[in-house]
């Protein structure tokens, strides 16, 4: 099974299922039978609406990468730095003004 997980501030916020999977639990009444009604009616199926980022990342480096659509890798590639510098810039509670203005020109 293909699970994605979504967090917010290191909180499960979301659990992602293929949808095959998620009607085979609703056969075996894993889930309520009202919910799944409600979901299978929906007009605009897989499609995601009023999606942003900032609902879940908190660390302003890794939105604004996010936002421009690159990979770790790429912009490190375009900041002549290491992916794992990068990734250590992401996992940072703090973000130096420095390093932010260095992300934020790279991407502009």
């Amino acid at each position: 099974m293909t699970i994605q997980v979504i967090k917010k501030n290191e909180k499960t916020d979301y659990v992602i299922i293929p949808y095959d999977e998620f009607l085979a639990f609703a056969d075996e009444d894993l889930i309520d039978a009202t919910y799944i009604q409600e979901i299978l009616q929906d007009p605009v199926e897989g499609e995601m609406t009023n999606f942003d980022f900032a609902d879940y990342v908190d660390n302003p480096i890794q939105l604004a990468r996010l936002r421009t659509g690159l990979t770790q890798k790429e912009l490190a590639d375009k900041m002549e730095v290491t992916q794992a510098y990068i990734s250590k810039l992401e996992r940072s509670k703090r973000v130096s003004p420095k390093a932010l203005k260095k992300v934020t020109d790279t991407l502009t």
